[in-house]
């Protein structure tokens, strides 16, 4: 299991799609890094992590529920 994770996510209604600006405290991914790179993010770090946000949105609307929900934060 993974601690809870923290995200800031950017929403384009316009588009219906939406973006990961942070993760982890970690800000302005880049599209794509070269190989080694001094923080060691994967080559597709932003990519992936917008993946992973996919996921859970995913699994929050197959189970329909948190074991928590008052560790989500929304700012509008």
């Amino acid at each position: 299991w993974i601690t809870n994770p923290s995200m800031l996510v950017r929403v384009y209604h316009d588009a219906s799609t939406a973006e990961v600006v942070s993760y982890q405290g970690h800000r302005n991914l880049k599209p794509r890094y070269s190989q080694p790179n001094s923080k060691m993010y994967h080559a597709d770090e932003k990519m992936q992590v917008n993946k992973f946000l996919g996921e859970c949105l995913t699994l929050c609307l197959k189970v329909g529920r948190s074991t928590s929900a008052s560790e989500l934060l929304f700012k509008i």
